[in-house]
Order: structure tokens, then sequence, then C-alpha cells
């Protein structure tokens, strides 16, 4: 597969389920990340999990616009992963 073919494919989900991130899945793609390419191979990032219900739900309202009505489903997501650049 190209990556044409997967941008053609991707998709962006906005409903979720109340059902846990399996463990395995959550560190596979927080593995993908780490080792994700950067400007002088730097990795200037750390990833902060939050799955606490209450701190997902508080995190969830961050993204939202001055009108609060876009990124809604943010803090219905199971889990939160915060990208904190270094």
């Amino acid at each position: 597969m190209t990556f044409l073919d997967l941008a053609e494919k991707r998709q962006s989900d906005r409903k979720y389920t109340d059902k846990p991130v399996e463990k395995e899945k959550l560190l596979r793609c927080l593995e993908a990340a780490r080792i994700a390419p950067s400007a002088s191979n730097s990795r200037p990032w750390t990833f902060v999990v939050t799955d606490d219900p209450d701190k997902v739900k508080q995190l969830g309202k961050a993204p939202r616009g001055p009108l609060g009505s876009f990124n809604t489903f943010t803090d219905k997501v199971p889990v939160i992963v915060t990208i904190v650049l270094e």
C-alpha cells in the first residue's frame, strides 16, 4: 500500500464506546508515536496517558472552540494521550 492509498482510506472517528482500550493496543500506538521521525532524531516529546474517567472528561473539554460546539466528542473517549513538547 502506498502512502496515497493509506491517505485516501483514512477516517475520522467521532463516536466512541466506554469500553477501555486494551493495554497492548495502547502500547503499540505509543511505540509507533515514540519512534516516529523528528528533526535530528531529537524526539522532543513526552506522552502522558490518562484513563481516569474524571480526568479524561476534564481534559476532553480543552480542545473545544470558543463557542464550545467543536470537538464535543473528546470528553467521551476512554483514554486521552497528551503530547508534551520539550
